[in-house]
């Protein structure tokens, strides 16, 4: 037995941190990074169903009148068919795969699309969104080619032409982003920050009072930060703590080295610090509205952005409000001039102010905006949720990049090639890539989408909630369910496909049943209890199978019954807990749990992986030496010799591998939270 030890990336408990996502009354920022729209609503261990496109089957014997699976009594449920594993075996030895030949050698014939996406060192790469999808929370530029961006996993660089990953600086979560030069760029996790300067980072260690999240300058030799409601300065390469006329939390910074920094806190709080002295000014802001963004030009021209679409102006005594154009909530603001403002918050708000007016436009996106940058009127960018990018040419703001503009999260994908993908998720989504561009296609229903399967390209199913079964026709998708009565109460899981003789056979598993659908002008569906005898009767779960000869179902109390084309046979598992999947390459065999991973060796179900702090969502891949088990916090790979630990592109536990195809021309792809998909270009 092989342990694999996977490591947990629990979510920081972050109350003292103020970054863009959402204020105290639920606009722009909350009190913690804007992370939870990543994370899926689903309990992932109900999103049940086999994933895989069969060749063509035409076992002689079969015909489609056939198809009906005997009601066979099953074994006693206390005595399993197979012996259990011999216990002799060393826990330490790791089953070698038989040496199959790899079904996933790609196609040559098939060109291989350009990277577009941003990549991890092992090679796991953005499929959808372009060039990421995890929210950007920092956005910061020295000139048009030298522009940089944080997300809580990477920070990126933009050269004018492509956004790329940099090296990931030794630490955790980043919270936020400043430079002062493209060879002086700082970001903070919660407890240290880390310098840029230009090939390497240095780390630099914080108070870990509270968690660490903001960081701005006036110089490169003039650096704050804040960490809950404390703030430090570093002048000079000297770390100090300033005072605080408040022991709210800090919200946001601003600066320029001739006017100092500028700080917001909790209450409506607007500090001062003029790069010298132990502490902070308050200015006497005259409001209790949380404020997100500071923008200024002189001492008596400053503005501040926030909850509601607040607004308000410092003309170096008094505070006054400004008539905003929006009650949504402002959340970072650039200007080029007094007569050249802009503002950015929820729901893709973008307020701009001419000297005179303040005035909402159209920014080409629904998702919120956290960050606004810009080099001059007609050069200005602005990043948030879901790595969304649009860009301000002087007449029109445009968006940057590819993205489905829905919110959901991947729970299964498959495709005919590397251009043309189905990914299928929550509330009816259904996501195309056909050739290099995304779309969002009309499912017919609203209810989620657990499974996808084809026999062609014209011709894919998708399993949705109630056991509805979606198919596409080439053209568009429809529901079809009133052809099926299904035997159980319980939620219709797994979905598994093969032609048998021209004929497309679909199963799916309910309660303690399996159930054959036949597609056609006329839909028709058949059930055969596989455990009969059994009490209480176990609740299956998935489906996978090679043939229609060689079908695995697994379900609750480590259920695992075989059909070899003749009868039902239980196999043994030394395991009580309930298996979630299944799936096979060859003549290896993969089950897994919640926190285990079983493989068939030499006879018998032995233990693969397991894990204690994460949890086991998906298997699959391309052939027998190349395969990948998804988690909420990784992807775990067998190559041929060794299983990998691999963290795509550093996402942690944000997104989760909810989803694992392998395509038949030997790429693994993997689909979660926030609509992401990813292949692994290995």
């Amino acid at each position: 037995m092989v342990v694999l030890a996977l490591a947990a990336f629990a979510c920081h408990d972050t109350g003292s941190v103020k970054r863009p996502g959402g204020d105290a009354g639920g606009d722009l920022r909350q009190d913690a990074p804007r992370v939870d729209l990543l994370r899926p609503d689903l309990d992932p261990v109900d999103l049940q169903g086999p994933d895989r496109a069969i060749p063509d089957i035409a076992p002689p014997d079969l015909q489609p009148p056939d198809l009906a699976l005997p009601d066979l009594p099953a074994p006693d449920l206390a005595t399993p068919d197979l012996p259990s594993p011999d216990k002799s075996t060393p826990d330490s030895a790791q089953p070698d795969l038989p040496p199959l030949p790899d079904l996933g050698t790609p196609d040559a014939a098939q060109p291989k699309p350009p990277l577009k996406g941003v990549c991890s060192p092992d090679k796991w790469c953005w499929v959808h969104p372009l060039p990421q999808g995890l929210d950007v929370h920092g956005l910061w530029g020295a000139s048009p080619t030298e522009l940089f961006a944080s997300t809580l996993a990477s920070v990126l660089k933009y050269d004018g032409a492509a956004w790329k990953r940099l090296p990931r600086p030794n630490q955790g979560d980043i919270y936020d982003l400043w430079g002062s030069a493209a060879t002086d760029v700082w970001v903070v996790s919660p407890n240290s920050a880390a310098r840029f300067d230009g090939s390497a980072w240095t780390k630099t260690t914080l108070p870990k009072t509270y968690y660490c999240g903001l960081v701005s300058g006036t110089s490169a030799t003039s650096v704050y930060f804040a960490c809950g409601p404390e703030s430090y300065h570093l002048l000079n390469g000297k770390l100090a703590k300033l005072t605080s006329p408040t022991t709210n939390n800090f919200i946001t910074f601003w600066g320029s080295p001739a006017l100092g920094m500028y700080a917001a806190a909790h209450g409506g709080y607007i500090l001062h610090h003029g790069g010298s002295g132990t502490g902070w000014t308050d200015l006497k802001s005259g409001t209790t509205t949380y404020m997100n963004a500071i923008w200024g030009f002189s001492a008596s021209q400053i503005y501040t952005f926030g909850k509601g679409g607040a607004i308000r102006k410092y003309d170096g005594s008094t505070w006054s409000a400004e008539q905003s154009p929006t009650t949504k909530g402002l959340g970072d603001a650039w200007g080029s001039s007094l007569s050249n403002i802009y503002a950015v918050g929820q729901n893709g708000t973008v307020v701009t102010f001419d000297g005179k007016t303040w005035t909402t436009m159209k920014s080409d996106t629904s998702f919120d905006l956290n960050e606004v940058w810009g080099f001059s009127p007609s050069d200005i960018w602005a990043a948030g949720a879901y790595g969304t990018l649009i860009h301000y040419d002087g007449k029109a703001w445009s968006r940057k990049n590819q993205q489905v503009a829905i919110k959901a999260t991947i729970h299964d994908i498959w495709g005919t090639s590397h251009s043309d993908l189905f990914a299928v998720g929550e509330y009816g989504a259904i996501l195309r890539l056909k050739g290099e561009t995304w779309t969002n296609m009309k499912s017919g229903t609203s209810g989620h989408i657990f499974e996808v399967w084809g026999a062609s390209a014209s011709e894919i199913y998708a399993l949705a909630s109630a056991g509805v079964i979606l198919h596409y026709d080439g053209n568009k998708w429809t529901p079809h369910s009133s052809h099926c009565t299904y035997p159980s109460t319980q939620p219709v899981r797994g979905l598994w496909g093969a032609k048998i003789k021209g004929q497309t056979v679909l199963y799916t598993v309910n309660g303690s049943h399996l159930v054959r659908h036949l597609p056609g002008a006329i839909w028709s569906c058949t059930n055969t209890n596989t455990q009969p005898k059994a009490s209480p009767a176990p609740v299956l779960r998935d489906i996978w199978g090679s043939s229609p000869t060689d079908l695995y179902v697994v379900g609750s109390a480590g259920t695992i019954v075989h059909f070899d084309g003749t009868s039902w046979k239980k196999q043994y598992i030394n395991t009580p807990h309930t298996l979630d999947r299944v799936w096979g390459t060859g003549s290896a065999r993969y089950v897994l749990s919640a926190k285990k991973v079983h493989t068939w060796f030499s006879g018998k179900w032995v233990e693969l992986l397991s894990t204690s702090t994460d949890h086991f969502l998906r298997v699959g891949g391309t052939g027998p030496n190349n395969v990948c088990v998804g988690s909420k916090a990784a992807v775990t790979c067998y190559e041929g010799t060794k299983w990998s630990h691999k963290l795509l592109i550093d996402i942690r536990t944000k997104v989760g591998a909810y989803a694992i195809w392998g395509s038949p021309w030997g790429r693994v792809y993997a689909g979660g939270g926030g609509m992401s998909v990813f292949g692994w270009f290995k």
